[in-house]
């Protein structure tokens, strides 16, 4: 995962995210190593809802980055 967010950033990704079922440690682990590499705090660390909970399981992880520009 830290592989393919630093791919993301090299093709101009500056902001992120990383989100969880059930493993609030380790996405509390993957952030600080992703906050390393981005030089930022993320734009949120979170749980994802029940719904997508059901289909991937506990103790999945899922990051994300994107340009900042496509926020606006």
């Amino acid at each position: 995962m830290v592989e393919l967010m630093r791919q993301r950033r090299a093709v101009g990704a500056d902001r992120w995210f990383v989100q969880h079922t059930y493993a609030h440690e380790d996405a509390k682990r993957l952030a600080e190593r992703l906050a390393e590499l981005f030089g930022t705090e993320p734009e949120f660390v979170s749980e994802v809802g029940p719904v997508v909970a059901t289909h991937v399981g506990p103790g999945t992880l899922l990051v994300g980055g994107l340009p900042g520009a496509a926020l606006r």
